[in-house]
């Protein structure tokens, strides 16, 4: 005990300033990058891209300031990125992300990589396929559009 506190509450009194002090942080990035998204947020898409802007955020803040180095595969992201439309990237990313961070933790960074690559595995063939149905409409209008006009 150290003048009449013990260590576990003084540990909470840290943790709760140092969270306060990236919260406070979080904020003043986001003031900066959003502007005025985040003075009143109307819709469930400009919410959305506020919470994954402080995730981002946090994320960032805590590699930086923990020497963690760690992320997930580049190219399992990027092949997402690529396959993604652009209102999904940043919400199944995101998850993605999270979800490597927190395996991270509790396992190491060969089977957090492991289990990215998986998630990633798993999604490309719904979204081939989908990304193929839209070609395959595409091509359906044109022969209809060639019938019509000739």
């Amino acid at each position: 005990m150290k003048g009449g506190r013990n260590l576990d509450e003084e540990m909470k009194e840290w943790v709760g300033a140092a969270f306060e002090n990236v919260r406070a942080q979080a904020r003043q990035v986001l003031r900066e990058e959003l502007g005025e998204l985040l003075e009143k947020p109307t819709s469930p898409t400009s919410m959305r891209t506020l919470y994954f802007a402080f995730g981002r955020y946090l994320f960032q803040y805590v590699r930086a300031n923990t020497g963690a180095v760690s992320r997930p595969p580049f190219n399992a992201e990027y092949v997402l990125y690529l396959l993604l439309r652009k209102e999904e990237r940043d919400v199944v990313i995101g998850d993605l992300i999270e979800g490597y961070g927190e395996l991270l933790e509790r396992f190491n960074k060969r089977r957090a990589d492991i289990w990215f690559y998986k998630q990633v595995g798993g999604s490309l063939f719904p979204l081939f396929r989908r990304a193929l149905l839209r070609i395959g409409a595409l091509v359906w209008l044109g022969r209809i559009l060639r019938r019509l006009i000739s």
